[in-house]
């Protein structure tokens, strides 16, 4: 009886420590926790995260209340453009949370943008309006002896503006209109801001009312078109220095980067996927989103790690998260309050690869930390992607220091199953013993290698490229091969400049000449290494099909305008 009784409590002390083992990890979180994590929640919807970013809820509205930029060139001042893109700074004081990020454009970068905006002068589909307005305002040229300050007080303006202290932040502030926007523009705008989409709700129109009967507006009080120009005529005063000054800046530019053109702009403006937040009604998005999935956040990165990132933006991936199209993570400029609720949000979404790793954690001797440095450095292919220090390439992410960023458990699942892990990732499996690939695993996330900062290509200078533009095996040469060999296959790829030896030029006839398809196969199926070239280009075997391999060789005969030797093609 007694035996049985030991047993009993035996079975039931397990329970209970089974229990208390599964309350360390499933413990309800504090209220403040829960609390952060809702305001993170709502955070991470509101300035838009979902709009370039998977795993997050889009946010429509953005699209209503950003700008709509169809009209550009109509309405802004492009020296204001070309200083706002470098250095974003707050206009909307009425919105809470969302605002227009800082993409760290260089001189020349915004410089391009400003360009390509400043040609946007498409007119609502209710332009006949706008002509009429114009006719308008031509008419009145009554002389109003009242003070402009007055007719903006008498006009109810103060009642959303602020002006000089006075008013209110309900809408923008008057004083900065004078330098942002165009005075031909402004002056339709004031008539009728539902004519370029505004709600009545939102701004309603203080001088002119609408007449659907003849559709046309009619003033609503005496003398309003002469009202609305010396309101108009004094802002634009008032802002006049400040507009001198940007365009002195804006000329300045243009004289220094003649080359620098509309052209450049309009693939920047879609390489930052612009048109996820504002309406631009001449162009399409290149992609619905375009940048990582963020619903298994909490079990990527560190905590640590993910707070500091999110104060201090720092560039992970220098070629854009599809490599050629230079997407950048802009800065929010979040508070401190903002990173943390944010943190704790991003922290707790741990949805999981569906396909598990097969890798294993150990602690590796001095010996094997130094096999497997010697084995990246002189035989694997992650390096012709990844910096190490002083090594490699700027296609994904620094792998130095990388303990200090990413979680152990997603680098070994990174490492044994790119593609259901990361299901965009051009990163291919590269074939190699399990043993190999545990050693590689383990060192990455043990090693402190210090990282060496690589500049940020410039977009102009290297111009983003989109394969999901193109079709067939156009599409699959720009997504795999181009951002090291080049659109042209001429070796000269934007990743190109950081390897030891050149990429191959699939262009030239010479030497393609003397190659054999199935050589050609041979070294995008398993890598260079294989051919006694470099080891850094990868091999492609786990992540293409035979076929698009094959489709693959046939492009780079169409690049080099040539075929394989007369010897190699008689079946024998």
């Amino acid at each position: 009886m007694f035996l049985k009784e030991q047993q009993q409590v035996k079975s039931i002390i397990e329970k209970l420590l089974t229990f208390a083992a599964c309350v360390l990890c499933f413990l309800p979180a504090s209220p403040q926790a829960l609390q952060a994590q809702d305001v993170g929640d709502s955070l991470l919807v509101a300035i838009g995260c979902g709009n370039c970013h998977d795993g997050i809820a889009k946010n429509d509205d953005l699209r209503s209340k950003a700008p709509d930029l169809t009209f550009a060139g109509e309405k802004y001042n492009p020296a204001y453009l070309f200083s706002f893109l470098q250095q974003p700074e707050p206009v909307r004081f009425y919105l809470e949370h969302e605002r227009m990020p800082d993409f760290r454009f260089s001189e020349q970068e915004a410089l391009a943008v400003a360009l390509f905006l400043s040609q946007q002068i498409s007119l609502p589909e209710n332009a006949a309006q706008i002509e009429t307005i114009s006719e308008l305002l031509q008419e009145s040229n009554a002389v109003i002896s009242t003070e402009a300050r007055t007719l903006i007080h008498e006009s109810t303006c103060l009642q959303c503006h602020k002006l000089d202290g006075q008013g209110e932040t309900k809408a923008l502030e008057l004083a900065k209109i004078g330098y942002r926007l165009n005075l031909d523009w402004a002056q339709k705008y004031i008539v009728s801001p539902q004519v370029f989409g505004v709600p009545e709700t939102r701004m309603p129109s203080p001088l002119f009312l609408y007449d659907a009967a003849s559709d046309s507006y009619q003033p609503a009080v005496q003398f309003a078109g002469a009202k609305l120009k010396k309101i108009a005529a004094y802002l634009f005063e008032r802002g006049a220095d400040e507009r001198n000054t940007l365009q002195q800046q804006f000329e300045r530019a243009k004289v220094d980067y003649p080359d620098i053109s509309a052209a450049d702009g309009q693939k920047i403006f879609l390489s930052q996927n612009c048109i996820a937040c504002h309406r631009f009604a001449p162009l399409q998005p290149v992609w619905d989103k375009n940048a990582p999935d963020l619903s298994g956040e909490g079990i990527r990165v560190q905590r640590e790690w993910l707070s500091q990132y999110l104060l201090q933006i720092k560039t992970l991936r220098p070629l854009g998260f599809y490599p050629g199209s230079g997407s950048r993570m802009p800065d929010f400029r979040l508070t401190s309050a903002e990173v943390s609720d944010l943190t704790e949000s991003l922290m707790n979404k741990t949805k999981r690869p569906a396909k598990p790793h097969a890798i294993e954690a150990r602690k590796l001797s001095v010996f094997s930390m130094n096999k497997a440095r010697a084995l990246l450095e002189s035989r694997l292919s992650c390096l012709g992607c990844h910096r190490l220090g002083e090594k490699g390439g700027i296609i994904g992410p620094d792998l130095s220091g990388l303990k200090a960023r990413l979680q152990p458990e997603f680098v070994f699942q990174i490492i044994d199953q790119p593609r259901a892990t990361v299901p965009h990732t051009i990163m291919p499996r590269i074939a190699m013993p399990a043993k190999t690939r545990e050693l590689i695993a383990n060192y990455l996330v043990q090693q402190d290698v210090p990282a060496q900062p690589v500049a940020q290509p410039s977009l102009t200078d290297s111009p983003p490229f989109f394969a999901q533009q193109q079709s067939g095996v156009v599409a699959l040469y720009q997504q795999n091969c181009a951002i090291c060999h080049g659109l042209d296959g001429k070796g000269d790829g934007v990743n190109a400049a950081f390897m030891p030896t050149a990429p191959t030029n699939h262009a030239d006839t010479n030497y393609m000449s003397g190659r054999v398809d199935d050589t050609l196969f041979d070294g995008i199926y398993v890598g260079g290494l294989i051919l006694g070239k470099s080891h850094l280009m990868p091999g492609f075997g786990e992540m293409l099909s035979r076929q698009q391999i094959w489709d693959l060789v046939a492009y780079m005969r169409q690049l080099c305008e040539c075929r394989q030797p007369d010897w190699a093609a008689d079946n024998q």
